[in-house]
């Protein structure tokens, strides 16, 4: 009777072992033919006093704020490097449209914010590219992962704004540009 159940418990591990494979594999597959959808807002000079307000202000996460912190750096850091293609690739779409094929607008805008020079003694003058970002504001319309980075300029009284929604911690694309 024992070799029985033993033998009837094993027979189920298998069973569920194989259903769990199998669903693995499936949902493997599902997702790779259809990519996550990524609703977003369009952000325009004229509509982006609605999504600045204080209702909106993010305050305690954290993990959010750095993220993106981090986000905004790699930003500053590709166009200081003069890597304008990089930064225009993750610029969604009705972004890409307003600013056109003219990349040189991308450099002009890095230029008139965030220009800064590395010295031969590897201290860094003009913008500190690292504690600008100073407030970040949902959009809050139902999307969880766009959100209005208010970031320091070149001159300290002077800010910008940067949007950006996170597909993931690590992976990001830019809505809006204070331009």
């Amino acid at each position: 009777m024992l070799g029985k159940m033993k033998s009837g418990l094993n027979l189920f591990i298998l069973f569920m072992f194989a259903v769990a494979f199998v669903y693995g594999i499936v949902a493997i597959i599902i997702n790779a033919f259809n990519p996550k959808d990524i609703k977003y807002v369009s952000i325009t000079t004229q509509n982006i006093n609605i999504y600045t307000t204080d209702n909106n202000l993010l305050i305690t996460d954290y993990n959010k704020f750095y993220s993106l912190e981090a986000c905004v750096q790699d930003v500053i850091t590709a166009l200081h490097d003069n890597k304008t293609s990089d930064v225009y690739n993750i610029l969604k779409d009705d972004l890409k449209n307003k600013i056109g094929n003219d990349k040189s607008k991308l450099t002009d805008y890095y230029n008139q914010n965030f220009k800064f020079d590395i010295t031969d003694d590897m201290t860094t003058s003009g913008y500190q590219n690292y504690n600008n970002l100073k407030q970040i504001y949902k959009v809050d319309n139902g999307m969880d992962n766009m959100y209005i980075c208010v970031v320091t300029s070149i001159n300290e009284s002077k800010t910008t704004k940067i949007g950006i929604t996170l597909i993931n911690n690590t992976e990001y694309l830019i809505s809006y540009i204070d331009m």
